[in-house]
């Protein structure tokens, strides 16, 4: 049975990326590294792996989207992109946490007794973050939920007392000052929200069948948007 190819778009920071998987191997990426051009650029980025892959739409198995936390209005477009995908061609959709995905970038790293704190600037010194181990079946294990969070201290501290933390993402820059003293805390910002990361975890959530309800899944906001829409349920799932 052939593996079934799944396109997935990452657009809740900068860059915008657009992957495409054959089951869980990537065989094409496209990226754009510029602020505030999800609208432009998402369907193109779209595209262009697309015709990197050599596939059609009409080859596609799922779409799989970056759910969120992140930018409320990159998260939109995502989600609207990726919708308007699937309802076109009758295929479902993978609604992947954001920061679960991101994890996976340094989690085969960490080690056994490490935990991963992906991070997503929220503005002034707010992150929205989680801390995530090792899971089964190839999905990280949330030890902390995600939440936003003021970066102090006194949040991580008993958290860096029993355990070496890596600090991912573009939210861990603000962390270097204030928690770069302690021993068990390692901090890279280098490492940034990627089609490639969401696509790992799309394979597997596809191979267990968990897909969003079409019509009434949402970005996962976590904070109220500037619009005044109430912050979606997390994880409107439907199984099959």
């Amino acid at each position: 049975m052939p593996e079934p190819y799944i396109l997935c778009l990452e657009s809740c920071a900068m860059p915008s990326s657009a992957a495409v998987f054959a089951g869980n191997k990537m065989i094409s990426l496209a990226v754009v590294h510029q602020s505030n051009s999800h609208a432009r650029t998402l369907t193109i980025l779209a595209e262009q792996a697309m015709k990197n892959a050599g596939i059609s739409y009409s080859e596609l198995s799922a779409v799989a989207v970056s759910e969120g936390p992140g930018s409320y209005t990159g998260l939109r477009i995502g989600y609207s992109t990726a919708k308007g995908i699937c309802f076109s061609h009758d295929i479902p959709l993978i609604s992947v946490p954001t920061l679960a995905a991101l994890a996976t970038e340094a989690l085969p790293f960490a080690g056994p007794d490490a935990l991963v704190c992906p991070m997503i600037d929220a503005r002034r010194m707010e992150v929205y973050c989680g801390l995530y181990r090792t899971g089964e079946n190839g999905f990280p294990e949330e030890v902390m939920p995600v939440q936003a969070v003021v970066v102090t201290p006194e949040f991580f501290a008993s958290y860096l007392e029993n355990n070496k933390i890596i600090f991912i993402g573009d939210g861990s820059a603000k962390c270097r000052a204030i928690l770069g003293h302690f021993t068990n805390a390692v901090i890279t910002d280098t490492v940034f929200p990627s089609a490639f990361q969401t696509g790992r975890l799309a394979a597997v959530m596809y191979a267990q069948g968990r897909f969003a309800d079409l019509a009434y899944s949402e970005p996962f906001y976590l904070k109220e948007a500037n619009t005044g829409n109430k912050p979606a349920a997390r994880g409107v799932f439907r199984q099959v």
